[in-house]
């Protein structure tokens, strides 16, 4: 290993011929030493053997360029948190366990610096040096399952094939930045992965409900007028699309099927139902006519489906009239079996956009 100036001197014939060898073996060493050639030259290679790096001088002949190792050892494992430093260059660390990786300053580790991670065995934190920053952030977090590649410019890093920090969430029985696994109440389940990168359902579902104790009537139906139904109970909304107060539920911004079902006693005659937008002042579209004839006292149905569009916070109820009024059991009645709560209305949200 030598390094040479690549000038051949003035002397005599044993001399030159020296001074050429010296040259021809710095050559056939690429530079290597343990500090970088004194003269140096654009395109210019050097093997630093104290870094145990390849580096090659840039085109304006202004810093050198890792461009190789000189050692084999390119995938390696590590169970506990450890510094990548300029001998690290272009190797792959399996990390088999929830740990942070350090990095060396990175005017230290000079631009085209990199290194790749594996994280198979919890998330991976990698920590850039004092106020540096990686993707803009002091730190980044590699999920587990996940892997990529780190980059340096000599002042900053940047990740390649590394998931934003907000893919994911650790839902029930999941992992973040993995597909969450299905789990008590479901509320990580059934998710597909978005343009944002972000996990969603293909569709939000929330479930509203009148809920009675059991044996109690509906109650006493009024006609002449336009009615608000009873909904007090939320039975199912793990993405918090809906929220309930006064038999009213409201709803963010976006894209909804709106699906409402009523009992009413066909003793009061025919009945409609539809649901109201309190916030703009105005009427869905109607039901189909429901109800019974001739007086037949059994309880019927009615339903009401409609497609809304909200550009913010917007408060709605599902509403009803009836033909005749019926004390009591007007809006059903009691089932008579004491097996649980008593329904008489639902409400399904389905937001589809």
């Amino acid at each position: 290993m030598s390094q040479h100036d690549y000038t051949v001197d003035d002397g005599s014939g044993a001399v030159v011929r020296a001074d050429i060898n010296a040259a021809l073996q710095a050559l056939a060493s690429n530079n290597a030493g343990a500090s970088a050639p004194t003269t140096t030259y654009a395109g210019m290679g050097w093997i630093d053997t104290a870094n145990l790096v390849v580096k090659r001088r840039n085109a304006g002949n202004t810093a050198w360029i890792i461009r190789d190792r000189t050692d084999a050892e390119g995938l390696v494992a590590k169970a506990s948190g450890f510094t990548v430093a300029l001998a690290d260059f272009g190797k792959v660390f399996r990390c088999t366990a929830a740990l942070t990786v350090a990095v060396t300053a990175a005017a230290t580790l000079a631009d085209g610096f990199c290194f790749g991670v594996i994280a198979q065995g919890g998330a991976v934190v990698v920590d850039p040096n004092g106020a540096e920053q990686i993707d803009g952030a002091a730190t980044l977090t590699l999920p587990q399952g996940f892997s990529g590649w780190v980059y340096c410019d000599g002042a900053l890093f940047r990740t390649i094939g590394v998931p934003p920090a907000a893919v994911g969430d650790s839902g029930s029985g999941g992992t973040k930045g993995l597909v969450p696994a299905a789990g008590a109440g479901d509320a990580a389940a059934y998710k597909f992965l978005a343009a944002d990168m972000t996990y969603k359902r293909a569709v939000s579902v929330a479930v509203l409900e009148e809920q009675q104790s059991d044996g109690t009537d509906g109650g006493t139906s009024t006609s002449g007028s336009d009615q608000t139904a009873v909904i007090n109970t939320e039975v199912y909304d793990p993405d918090s699309i809906a929220s309930i107060a006064a038999n009213q539920f409201t709803l963010g911004a976006g894209k909804y099927r709106l699906t409402g079902r009523k009992i009413f006693n066909g003793s009061g005659g025919g009945a409609r139902l539809w649901f109201r937008n309190i916030t703009g002042g105005a009427d869905l579209a109607k039901s189909v006519n429901g109800g019974q004839t001739g007086g037949d006292a059994q309880d019927f149905e009615v339903a009401t489906e409609v497609y809304v569009s909200v550009a913010g916070s917007t408060v709605f109820e599902l509403r009803y009239r009836v033909f005749s009024g019926i004390a009591t059991t007007g809006l059903g009645r009691h089932d008579g079996m004491t097996i649980g709560v008593e329904t008489y209305a639902r409400v399904v949200i389905e937001k589809i956009g």
